[in-house]
C-alpha cells in the first residue's frame, strides 16, 4: 500500500442520500460498512484503500446531508464536506491525488487550492471536456473516439479509457431462462435522454415481446403503452434492481452519446444479460463486444432485439464482467494508470 492520500470530489447525490438515510434508520451497519453501499463511487473508493493509505470523498457542504460530515467507515474510508464558502480548505489536508467526478464549477476553488496535486478528471458524458486551465495529469473517457478531442481541448496528453464497474454484490446473475424478455430502465426526468418514445415504437413493432420498464410510473405516458406487454415498476430501490434483472433475458439501452456510460450497462453485464444498444451510443469495446451484446442501427432495432433473444446463449456477458469489470479490477485499473502516467511518489516514511 502506498502512503498517499486519494480524494474524490463529488456533487450531491440525492438518491444516495435518501437511500443512506433509509438504511441508517433500519440498520446502522449499512452506513458504517462502505462495502455494503449501493453507490458505485463509494464502493470504488473503498476498494482503492487496497492501494492508498488514505481515501476520502469530499462533497459540497451546503447541499449534502449532515450524515456525510466527516464520517469514517469501518474500512477507513472517509466521507466529508469541503467547507461552505471554501474557507479553510487547507485544513482538510492536501491530497496527493485529486479525482474530479463530473463537470461542476463548484469544484474550481478546490482545484485552485490544490494546484500542485496529481489531478484526474472523469465525466461519464462523452460530450464533456475538462477545462484546460487546471493542468490535468490524467483524463478518463468512455469512448475511444473521444480521446483525440480531449487531448486537444483539455491540453492533456494522458487520456485513457475508463473501466466502470457496478456494485456487483447486488447483481447475482440470472435465474433460469428469464420470465420477461426485455429490461428497460427509464425515469420521468430522463425520458427523452433514455429514449422512451423510441421504446414505445419498438414495443408496438414487436407486439408479443414482454418488457419491464423500470423507474417510470404515473407520468401520463404509460397510457400510450396500453395493450402492450409492458409493466411499469415505478421507483425501485437499488438493492432490488438486481433481482428484477435476474428475471429478464436481455437488457436494452436506447440513449445516445449524451448519456455517456450509464450504470445500467455494467449492471446488465454483471447480471448476465446480453445488451442491445444504439449504434450512435459511444461505449468502449470493454463493455460492448461479441461476448456481451450488439449495437444496432435505429432502423433495424426491432430485428436486432429478436435476433439476440433467439441467440441469448451465444453471449457470455457475466463471464466477461467477472474477468474485466469487477470493482476490484476497476480500482486496480485507476491505480495502474496513475502509476503509468507518473503519479505522485509515495511520501517519505519516518
Amino acid at each position: 500500500m502506498e502512503p498517499l492520500k486519494f480524494v474524490m470530489l463529488r456533487a450531491t447525490q440525492k438518491q444516495t442520500v435518501v437511500e443512506y438515510q433509509n438504511q441508517i434508520a433500519k440498520n446502522d451497519d449499512f452506513y458504517e460498512d462502505s462495502s455494503k453501499s449501493t453507490d458505485y463511487y463509494t464502493v470504488l473508493c473503498d476498494k482503492l484503500l487496497n492501494y492508498y493509505a488514505q481515501v476520502e470523498i469530499w462533497y459540497q457542504e451546503d447541499l449534502h446531508h449532515k450524515a456525510f460530515n466527516a464520517f469514517v467507515h469501518k474500512s477507513g474510508l472517509v466521507e466529508r464536506f469541503w467547507p461552505k464558502g471554501y474557507l479553510g480548505l487547507s485544513e482538510l489536508g492536501r491530497p496527493d491525488i485529486l479525482f474530479v467526478r463530473g463537470d461542476k464549477k463548484d469544484y474550481y476553488p478546490v482545484l485552485r487550492e490544490f494546484r500542485d496535486t496529481f489531478k484526474i478528471y472523469y465525466s461519464a458524458g462523452n460530450y464533456y471536456c475538462p477545462p484546460s486551465q487546471f493542468g490535468w495529469d490524467l483524463v478518463f473517457v468512455d469512448d475511444p473516439r473521444h480521446i483525440e478531442e480531449v487531448r486537444e481541448k483539455a491540453a492533456c496528453p494522458a487520456v485513457e479509457l475508463f473501466r466502470k464497474s457496478c456494485v456487483d454484490r447486488y447483481f447475482p446473475g440470472r435465474k433460469g431462462n428469464g420470465a420477461v424478455d426485455i429490461y428497460f430502465t427509464c425515469n420521468a426526468p430522463q425520458a427523452n435522454i433514455k429514449g422512451l418514445r423510441f421504446f414505445l415504437r419498438i414495443m408496438r413493432d414487436l407486439k408479443d415481446v414482454s418488457a419491464l420498464c423500470v423507474g417510470l410510473k404515473d407520468t401520463g405516458m404509460e397510457k400510450e403503452f396500453r395493450g402492450l406487454p409492458v409493466h411499469f415498476t415505478g421507483f425501485v430501490p437499488r438493492t432490488y434492481v438486481g433481482e428484477l434483472m435476474a428475471r429478464c433475458r436481455i437488457g436494452l439501452i436506447l440513449s445516445g452519446k449524451e448519456d455517456g456510460s450509464p450504470r445500467v450497462l455494467e449492471e446488465y453485464l454483471c447480471s448476465g444479460l446480453p445488451v442491445v444498444i444504439r449504434e450512435v451510443a459511444t461505449y468502449s469495446p470493454v463493455y460492448i463486444n461479441p461476448m456481451t451484446g450488439v449495437a444496432s442501427s435505429d432502423e433495424n432495432m426491432s430485428k436486432t432485439i429478436l435476433r439476440v433473444l433467439g441467440n441469448e446463449k451465444g453471449f457470455s456477458p457475466r463471464e466477461h464482467f467477472m474477468n474485466n469489470l469487477t470493482m476490484e479490477i476497476s480500482a486496480r485499473h485507476i491505480h495502474d494508470l496513475i502509476e503509468k502516467h507518473d503519479g505522485p511518489p509515495p511520501m517519505p516514511q519516518h
